[in-house]
């Protein structure tokens, strides 16, 4: 899907608002792989307007939470009169975030995997919507920030090392060994709890 999406925004770079759209697109429905694909495609010149680019990433990551929070917000009822979600449990979530919603909303957004249980459990909260899109804005345009960043330190610092064959076959033998060694890792504890189980 990601190289869908990279060959994709090639295509588009002459025309600035397609792309965007895209990128909108991309960082709502992929999230951080969008980002770090556009990331290299601005790194590596595909992509050359910057600012259109953060304010793509920073409109769809946004989306995506404000559906997460929607459904939060307008599902959980749903969920809790069909038996799918115990009450208590959601009784517990409210004492737990009650008090730092703004906050984890914040936080939310830079660990991955928390967004939709902060989200969802915001909007089933009633955090203030208003709040909400401030705190989500800011907390999306800074990742935004930080991945362009990051663009910028690829494109003037690994890029013209990745031009050199003898640094892509050592970052391919790199590759490998990591490959082969988290491989016997894997195998070697699997096979210890299949012995322990036995």
């Amino acid at each position: 899907m990601e190289e869908f999406f990279v060959t994709f925004c090639e295509h588009l770079r002459v025309h600035p608002l397609q792309q965007a759209l895209v990128i909108t697109l991309g960082t709502c429905y992929l999230e951080d792989p969008a980002r770090c694909a556009v990331v290299v495609m601005l790194a590596s010149g595909h992509i050359t307007n910057w600012w259109l680019t953060f304010g793509s990433m920073t409109l769809g990551g946004m989306i995506g939470d404000i559906a997460l929070y929607v459904f939060g917000r307008f599902g959980m009822g749903f969920l809790i009169r069909r038996n799918w979600v115990d009450p208590e449990r959601v009784h517990e979530m409210k004492q737990r975030f009650g008090g730092h919603l703004a906050w984890s909303s914040f936080v939310a957004r830079f660990l991955p995997g928390m967004r939709t249980v902060v989200y969802v459990s915001a909007g089933s909260m009633r955090f203030h919507f208003g709040w909400f899109l401030l705190v989500l804005f800011v907390a999306a345009a800074i990742q935004a920030y930080l991945y362009l960043l990051a663009a910028d330190f690829i494109s003037e610092h690994v890029l013209p090392y990745l031009k050199s064959k003898v640094t892509q076959g050592i970052l391919f033998a790199l590759l490998i060994g990591s490959v082969i060694f988290l491989n016997r890792a894997f195998s070697k504890r699997a096979n210890s709890k299949i012995r322990s189980k036995v």
